[in-house]
């Protein structure tokens, strides 16, 4: 290998993006006491086998005042922001967006933390940095929109929602009293509050806000307080419950449980399968020359294992099914999305919600899913009810509630 340290750092930068925590670490072990940039990304390292102590030894040297590289400081600003160390990225973040050379995914991250902190006039002042900051980037202007309808709604302001509709003011107060008439009216529910809900990004959703923050080990900041999301990154249903996955799924959860951040007897929401749809079905129907109906039912299978384990652990188990299909990948060409287009999909994630309520449901565990409410007989989404193409929307919450209604035998209001 080079004894360059910036080759060494990017080899472990490559590492670290295969989850490959433990070479990571002795990649860059020999530059940790003279190399601050190498210590940045061991802390990440660290954080990744769940060694938070050493990350946060590593990272408390960082400041906004730190000489080296912002692009350096914002990884030490997004591995913090993983470890809950939310007021120790803030400084560093909002030193790089005010920069003269700014980083747009910090000035969304901390848009995303103000949002989730309940701060909405402190995310839209950044919202309107990013803007000044990227005035000619689509990305940036698509992903502050969205920002900015969560800050407005936090703020009960009215809203141009499509050319047609309208976002009426006191939405998010009215959707919070939905819920808690949901609640109250519920004892099978109301018994184990919050619920605990654990997997991919579309967990967001129930955090009440419409931002994606980093992979975190902990309950993310809400606003609604009935739910605990836990984003513990891509994972997918069909490796959850196998150790040593790529995204490390099965050992992110068992350590929340080891660790008590989800204390015994919870109940315990999964959120998986939506990126199996999405990126690996259609892969594995030709790849294994088999049936559609054969694929999916492996991959569910492997999800209900892992619901099957929590309920032995004495946990009460729900699942989040995967939502409609949302548009196809932009790959920037004009060749068509090798996983399929919404149709397709939708083809896809009909079967794997049948599947999981014939599976699940006599098991005692609940599916709950806004499939049928988002998708037509056609396979058509409504788009309308998603933020950015792929994730819900907050506009999408009544009718999450009309799910958990339905589920639950709650009457309506």
């Amino acid at each position: 290998m080079s004894d360059d340290p910036v080759v060494i750092v990017n080899k472990a930068i490559d590492l670290l993006n295969l989850s490959r925590y433990e070479e990571a670490i002795t990649t860059l072990e020999t530059l940790k006491y003279w190399f601050p940039t190498a210590q940045i990304y061991l802390a990440s390292a660290y954080t990744g086998l769940f060694q938070h102590d050493k990350a946060k030894g590593l990272l408390a040297q960082f400041t906004a005042d730190t000489e080296i590289p912002l692009e350096n400081l914002v990884e030490a600003a997004m591995c913090s922001l993983r470890l809950g160390d939310f007021q120790h990225a803030i400084p560093i973040l909002e030193k790089t967006l005010a920069s003269v050379r700014p980083e747009v995914g910090a000035g969304f991250a901390l848009a995303a933390y103000f949002l989730a902190d309940q701060k909405p006039e402190e995310a839209l002042r950044v919202i309107q940095q990013i803007r000044e900051a990227f005035p000619d980037s689509i990305m940036a202007k698509k992903y502050s929109n969205e920002l900015e309808i969560s800050a407005k709604l936090m703020l009960n302001e009215e809203i141009q929602f499509t050319k047609d509709a309208m976002i009426p003011k006191h939405f998010l107060s009215t959707v919070l009293w939905r819920w808690q008439q949901i609640f109250d009216s519920c004892n099978e529910l109301q018994e184990t509050l919050p619920i605990f809900v654990i997997g991919d990004s579309h967990v967001q959703i129930f955090s009440g806000t419409l931002v994606q923050l980093p992979q975190l080990l902990e309950p993310m900041p809400r606003l609604l307080p009935w739910f605990a999301p836990i984003h513990i990154g891509p994972i997918l249903a069909w490796g959850f419950g196998k150790a040593d996955r790529r995204t490390r799924g099965y050992e992110r959860l068992n350590w929340l449980i080891t660790e008590k951040i989800i204390p015994p007897g919870s109940r315990i929401m999964l959120s998986a399968g939506e990126i199996d749809i999405r990126v690996h079905v259609r892969e594995q129907i030709e790849r294994q020359q088999v049936s559609k109906f054969q694929v999916i039912d492996q991959i569910v299978s492997s999800l209900i294992t892992v619901g099957c384990d929590l309920l032995d652990k004495g946990f009460k188990v729900m699942f989040w099914a995967p939502i409609g299909a949302g548009k196809p990948m932009d790959f920037g060409n004009s060749m068509p999305d090798p996983n399929g287009d919404m149709i397709l999909r939708n083809e896809y994630t009909r079967i794997f919600v049948e599947r999981m309520r014939e599976l699940a449901e006599p098991l005692g565990m609940p599916v709950l899913a806004i499939f049928d409410e988002m998708v037509d007989e056609e396979n058509k989404s409504d788009l309308r009810l998603l933020c950015d193409g792929l994730h819900l929307g907050l506009w999408s919450l009544p009718v999450i509630q009309t799910v958990f209604r339905k589920r639950f035998g709650v009457t309506p209001e």
